[in-house]
């Protein structure tokens, strides 16, 4: 049976974190609010910086795209996943990358809070961001390890109760029975969503029109020609 509490998780916060978006894109867009670069902190500690930042895209990236394929187009993941060893090969892929983008998190997180210079150089909503972002990965990975075989339940629970989301006709019982870990994850997910327009990671949401309106650069070079 589902509990008020699930309603409230699963069908007032989804809708709510996609009024959030909306709204925070439209205004930015509309006030051509700035985005507050921070100081690069590469230069404060190269190598580590560069792993770190690496394993956490190209993890993101891998991990994204299955979450896609299973909650939007599920049916080529039901056919990879009718093969035992496809499946397996395919779960332990995924576990490793989320391993490697919780790990990743957890230590930029570490040394936005524990380094000086990136702390006072950088927002607290960015810092929340990164909070939320280790909390999505290890819920991810917790959830990988109590319930297995997800990229194969997941296109016949997850991608019916989004698809009721968006049909405006949400039908909680396809998650009723899921882990807590998996509901924790999903409106950890939403409330991402909801910060992203108040974060440095804004401009990924805005097309550049005006980038098309801009006058061309001119480069000169300063090295001398053999022949001047």
């Amino acid at each position: 049976m589902t509990t008020w509490l699930e309603s409230f998780l699963l069908v007032a916060v989804p809708y709510a974190a996609i009024a959030v978006l909306a709204t925070g894109l439209a205004l930015r867009k509309l006030r051509s609010l700035p985005v507050v670069a921070p100081p690069a902190s590469s230069f404060l500690e190269p190598r580590a910086h560069f792993r770190a930042t690496g394993t956490l895209h190209f993890g993101l990236a891998a991990v994204l795209a299955v979450h896609v394929v299973a909650l939007a187009v599920p049916w080529p993941l039901r056919w990879w996943n009718a093969s035992p060893y496809r499946l397996l090969a395919l779960e332990l892929a995924l576990l490793g990358a989320g391993m490697a983008v919780a790990g990743a998190a957890c230590f930029l997180l570490w040394r936005r809070l524990s380094l000086p210079r990136l702390r006072g150089g950088r927002r607290h909503i960015d810092t929340v961001v990164a909070g939320l972002l280790v909390v999505q990965s290890l819920t991810g990975v917790s959830t990988a390890v109590l319930a297995p075989w997800g990229t194969a339940w997941m296109t016949w629970a997850a991608s019916p109760y989004l698809a009721s989301l968006l049909r405006l006709d949400p039908a909680v019982a396809y998650l009723a029975s899921a882990p807590w870990t998996l509901k924790l994850h999903f409106v950890n997910a939403m409330l991402l969503l909801a910060l992203l327009p108040f974060t440095s990671l804004s401009h990924a949401f805005l097309f550049p029109l005006r980038w098309f309106r801009r006058p061309p650069l001119v480069f000169r070079s300063r090295r001398r020609t053999a022949h001047g």
